[in-house]
């Protein structure tokens, strides 16, 4: 009833919820236009997979509404042995969530990539990059065009591929590994 009731108030401006209680999202669709999952799967040296990433997009598929996903940009904590997700770990989380559907990504987040003054600039460089490289793909995510099929055949840890066709016939393939660790796959695209 609230989300109708904003909806009512100013139907120009959808709402949103982000959850990581990820077996409930599909519980709560009702009551937002849009939804939103922030896994944060980098934490140690030890973690080397984004299966939090797919636990969560599997419910936002169930959920079925449009998602604008909240992929990390920070670090858990100070504590010792936490750590920083790469540059590398980043794109691979923010395309992960393209290749699922998302359309909408909101790094987490700014403020925590400012508590540490010594690597700020690296980071928000390392960040505005990853978003850059999404955005370089919304041709290809709005676009209409029907694109080639994609086969994945894993040979070491899961990985997922998608391909979207632009409007002028352009195609850009996705691959996300999974993990755990190096991931290894032949990927086919019609």
């Amino acid at each position: 009833r609230r989300r109708q009731f904003i909806n009512r108030l100013d139907p120009h401006h959808p709402t949103w919820a982000v959850f990581y209680q990820f077996e409930d999202v599909p519980l709560h669709a009702a009551g937002c236009d849009i939804l939103g999952v922030d896994p944060y799967p980098v934490k140690t040296a030890a973690t080397q997979d984004m299966k939090l990433n797919v636990v969560a997009k599997d419910a936002t598929d169930a959920a079925g509404l449009p998602c604008w996903d909240v992929p990390q940009v920070f670090n858990w904590g100070k504590a010792e042995g936490h750590r920083d997700p790469t540059e590398e770990e980043m794109r691979a989380m923010w395309l992960y969530m393209a290749l699922r559907g998302a359309t909408g990504f909101i790094g987490y987040s700014y403020f925590d990539l400012q508590s540490d003054r010594a690597s700020f600039e690296r980071r928000w460089a390392e960040t505005c990059r990853v978003g850059q490289a999404v955005q370089s793909l919304v041709p290809y995510m709005v676009s209409r065009a029907v694109p080639p099929t994609v086969t994945v055949e894993s040979v070491a840890g899961t990985v997922e591929a998608r391909a979207w066709a632009d409007d002028d016939g352009r195609v850009k393939v996705v691959i996300a590994g999974i993990g755990p660790g190096k991931s290894e796959a032949i990927v086919k695209v019609d």
